[in-house]
């Protein structure tokens, strides 16, 4: 049995899709084509390009939760017809494939109508595909098409000239070629090849839709000087028909024909044309084009179709049946087709809640519309929107957070009688499929704030499997942004090292997707990965997911529980497991953390990396937990392992801010004894003095950290706290200055509670004999004595590091150490 157009698309692995169609049923595509294939495959570019018509129709479908989030969709139009061909271009590591055919994006386009679909290898019918980018081409180049978006002609144009590049055997029979109906009609193209082959002896024509009085067929008989037309039928349905059989012009033979066909209980959609040529030949068109005038015979359509001729034996083709004439014709009704009098609307959100975009079709377009951007849901907002004379318009939305990051969002605007709709395309989490949609579809979830607990495992699987190459990216993504802070042009373009190997010629062999890892486009990818990342980060902190306890169930919840009890127990621990799944993800990344803050990688890298730690793990424990314990004693380990692995900078970066931050929190909650070592690592990384100016300064503190905060507590407060414990540092300060003034030192000293310690405060006491105390080398790859310079063992230097205080056990004489902690 062959496939379906849906296990085609769903089975295979692709990594770029287009799709064009005519009409369009956003239910049909997310759920049978998008996430029942494409997006679990890791299809990381998707693109469906529709009819006006089309896309009209779908605006109804509110339930859409992927609509310019997971791919792209660009309404276009023409003045005079429709956009109507049914294309399907697949890009993947294994090649390319190309579909070509009648059935538009939609359930009775993918199997519940009688359609036709040809499918192309790159590998084995190169010339099909340059075909296909000539065709793109020519739409690029044609003054009257109205496409908003040329991203998908920017995109798919050089990838399937590419693949058309290939080189195949030689063959007898000539190769399919694809046609267009951009700058030619169908019709004029149809007449040409046949003047270079022969005569035609008969057409057969298989078509859903005729023009009333037959026009098409008419011009198609006459320019080919057809001695006998045949007209199919579908067996079952063969007493009726949209040709008019009835009133035939009378230049024309018309006979009529069954075809075999399976399911023949289901509408004919199919578009198929036979022309019989001399020496046994057979030239077949199939594709968009129906049997009418505008789409046969003109050019205001946009049609696509491809050409075989071939010999008349050849299998795998129709089988036409003679039978009598219908008893009745159907006359179904036509629209003026084209734009006529409609508007065109196209937009889009950009970067920081730009909404950016264009409206087509109205002959006054400038000056002030009334918008309305709403969400499926229901709410909206609603203000003034200024176009420019060619209706382009550019506006920052305020205080539309959950706009921006909403599924299923719409634009309208109104002016007098004239209104215009469409769906808005989010540029920001688009880009996210570039990263590859099985990591796409947790990041945007995420961004919703309405993320399952497995796409919150996968996330954190996501960071802990790429953590190598995300820290740097985020660092660098980091240096962007303060370079863009500090000056008022634009951020500089990061620079990019290419392999020359990269840009050698292709040998034809090598995968599009392959070339497009490499070089310029891998480094893009990993940027728009670090903004993405940064974007999420700072959403966690300032948008906190509310806090759910996963225990407790409230009385509502407890309402809509089964009587079940055994239902119940299944739930609760399925939730159980998914909880315990999270926290195993979690631990993952913690542990690939500290591996990487204490390995040698660039300090920028460890501080980026500390800030994602923080956020992630902080927003994991307080999303799912009403119990603030655990997040208090992540934040304590996390501020002791930063100490180590970072310092602090001359100049304040958000790391500095988050310690500070930190310290406030931890200040307010920790005893008496443990604000001791959290001083000591705040002397660790606030090791520069001129650092010490950040306690000054106002903090803001984000809502991700204000949750910790007590009853009228405040960071400074915890700040103060925490410096007013007096550490190791300052106690041998304190012992130095003793020593050296020959004073009695106070007894309450820490380091007097070791036994160097104790031996120590006995000699200063007695006051006998001076007591000579010298530094250990911060140097810590030198351990030699201060004072007789004789090596030193490296468990006596970590006992020294660690207590600070210590003796040569050579000498006898006593060592001190302040280097700060790693």
């Amino acid at each position: 049995m062959p496939l379906s157009p849906r296990d085609i698309i769903t089975q295979g692995t692709w990594h770029h899709a287009l799709f064009t169609t005519y009409s369009l049923s956003l239910s049909f595509f997310e759920s049978n084509l998008l996430n029942g294939g494409l997006r679990k495959k890791g299809c990381r570019e998707i693109w469906v390009v529709a009819d006006l018509d089309g896309y009209a129709n779908s605006l109804a479908e509110r339930q859409s939760r992927s609509v310019g989030q997971h791919y792209h969709l660009v309404p276009v139009a023409l003045p005079r017809g429709v956009f109507h061909p049914k294309c399907g271009y697949l890009s993947g590591p294994d090649g390319d494939l190309l579909l070509i055919g009648s059935g538009n994006l939609t359930f009775g386009g993918y199997g519940k109508n009688i359609e036709v679909l040809e499918v192309f290898q790159s590998a084995t019918h190169p010339t099909v595909f340059t075909q296909f980018a000539d065709f793109l081409t020519a739409l690029r180049n044609r003054q009257d098409f109205i496409n908003p978006d040329n991203g998908w002609l920017d995109r798919f144009e050089p990838m399937a000239r590419r693949a058309g590049s290939r080189t195949t055997a030689a063959s007898d029979t000539p190769p399919p070629r694809l046609i267009h109906s951009t700058n030619q009609s169908v019709l004029d193209q149809l007449v040409e090849t046949c003047r270079m082959i022969g005569p035609v002896s008969c057409a057969r024509v298989l078509s859903p839709f005729f023009d009333p009085k037959a026009e098409a067929v008419v011009n198609l008989a006459n320019r080919l000087a057809l001695p006998r037309t045949v007209i199919g039928l579908v067996p079952g349905q063969d007493e009726s028909s949209t040709f008019p059989f009835k009133t035939p012009p009378a230049a024309l033979r018309a006979q009529a024909a069954t075809i075999a066909v399976e399911g023949a209980t289901r509408k004919l959609h199919a578009k198929w044309l036979e022309l019989d040529l001399p020496e046994n030949q057979r030239l077949t068109l199939t594709g968009s084009i129906n049997a009418t005038r505008q789409a046969l015979c003109s050019t205001n359509n946009i049609e696509v179709g491809i050409i075989r001729v071939e010999p008349s034996s050849t299998s795998d083709r129709l089988h036409w049946k003679k039978a009598p004439l219908p008893t009745h014709s159907d006359s179904p009704d036509y629209e003026a087709p084209g734009l006529g009098n409609r508007a065109l609307l196209h937009a889009r959100l950009a970067n920081d809640g730009w909404l950016l975009g264009r409206l087509f079709g109205t002959p006054c377009q400038s000056g002030l519309w009334r918008a309305t951007l709403s969400r499926a849901e229901g709410d909206s907002i609603t203000f003034q929107l200024s176009l420019a004379p060619d209706g382009q318009f550019s506006q920052k939305l305020e205080s539309a957070d959950q706009f921006i990051r909403s599924s299923g969002l719409q634009l309208r605007l109104f002016r007098d009688t004239t209104h215009a709709r469409c769906w808005v395309q989010n540029d920001w989490l688009i880009e996210l499929t570039h990263i590859g949609a099985v990591n796409a579809a947790p990041f945007i979830a995420l961004f919703r704030g309405d993320a399952t607990e497995e796409e919150e495992m996968a996330f954190l699987t996501f960071l802990h499997e790429g953590i190598t190459d995300i820290a740097p990216q985020l660092a660098a993504h980091a240096r962007s942004i303060k370079a863009a802070a500090n000056s008022n042009s634009a951020p500089p373009i990061p620079e990019v090292s290419v392999d020359v190997a990269a840009l050698a010629p292709s040998d034809g062999t090598t995968s599009n997707d392959a070339r497009a890892d490499t070089g310029a486009d891998a480094t893009s990818r990993g940027r728009r990965l670090a903004e993405v990342l940064h974007r999420l980060l700072k959403q966690f902190e300032e948008t906190p997911d509310p806090v759910r306890s996963r225990s407790a169930v409230t009385q509502s919840e407890q309402d809509d529980l089964p009587d079940d009890e055994a239902v119940a127990d299944t739930e609760d621990t399925e939730q159980t497991r998914a909880v315990h799944a999270t926290e195993r993800s979690l631990h993952r990344l913690r542990e690939t953390v500290r591996e990487h803050l204490g390995g040698d990688i660039a300090s920028a890298a460890k501080r980026s990396l500390c800030s994602l730690w923080l956020i992630v793990e902080l927003r994991t424990h307080l999303r799912g937990n009403d119990d603030n314990t655990a997040a208090f004693q992540f934040l304590r380990e996390w501020f002791l392992q930063t100490s180590r692995a970072c310092r602090c900078q001359s100049d304040t970066v958000p790391l500095d801010e988050r310690m500070i931050i930190v310290a406030g929190l931890l200040g307010l909650t920790e005893p008496g004894s443990g604000r001791v070592g959290l001083h000591e690592a705040m002397e660790d990384f606030f090791a520069n003095p001129a650092t010490q100016a950040h306690f000054n300064s106002a903090t803001r503190v984000p809502p991700l950290y204000s949750r910790l905060l007590p009853p009228g507590g405040d960071i400074n407060s915890g700040i103060s706290s925490i410096r007013s414990a007096r550490t190791r540092r300052q106690e041998i300060a304190i012992v130095r200055d003793c020593a050296t003034q020959r004073q009695t030192p106070p007894n309450d000293l820490s380091v007097f509670k070791s036994s160097d310690g104790k031996a120590l405060h006995e000699l200063l006491v007695s006051k006998q004999t001076k007591v000579c105390l010298k530094e250990l080398n911060p140097d810590r790859q030198r351990s030699g004595c201060p004072h007789c310079y004789m090596t030193i063992s490296p468990a006596a230097v970590a006992t020294i590091r660690i207590q600070r205080l210590g003796r040569c056990i050579n000498c006898q004489k006593f060592i001190y150490d302040l280097s700060p902690r790693s």
